[in-house]
């Protein structure tokens, strides 16, 4: 066994992103949070998750600086 830590692409994003909403804290002091819990979907049979569903059109629509790939 090695010493090394593989790390996911998820795990990743969320070290990316806790280093950035602590520097932002420690410059300004209080970030807004927002919460959307969209329903789950049915079409033709088939079933669209909501969360998903909304996480990528906010990918496409915002271009935001700590999303290091494009949904496309």
């Amino acid at each position: 066994m090695t010493d090394s830590v593989i790390l996911t692409a998820w795990q990743r994003t969320s070290q990316r992103l806790n280093k950035t909403l602590k520097a932002e804290l420690a410059g300004t002091g209080s970030i807004e949070i927002y919460v959307a819990i969209p329903p789950d979907l049915e079409w033709n049979g088939l079933t669209v998750h909501g969360s998903a569903g909304l996480e990528l059109g906010l990918i496409k629509k915002y271009s935001l600086p700590w999303n290091m790939r494009s949904a496309g």
